[in-house]
């Protein structure tokens, strides 16, 4: 059972690896990675990987920065 949330820290991690890696700045790789994982866990029932662009669309609220 424990082995669900490590395959998720990482997952996260490479996340935010990768948005460094494309040249974002440490505070903005970071936000994307916090709304990512609201992303994720906006639609219960749904797998990521399984979502629409739709669904993707539905979360335009989650974008604007404070």
């Amino acid at each position: 059972m424990e082995e669900r949330p490590n395959k998720v820290k990482t997952f996260w991690a490479a996340y935010y690896d990768a948005a460094l890696a494309s040249g974002l700045p440490e505070k903005t790789a970071e936000w994307y990675v916090n709304w990512a994982q609201k992303c994720a866990i906006s639609i219960k029932g749904k797998r990521l990987r399984s979502r629409s662009v739709k669904d993707i669309g539905g979360l335009a609220k989650l974008r604007k920065r404070h």
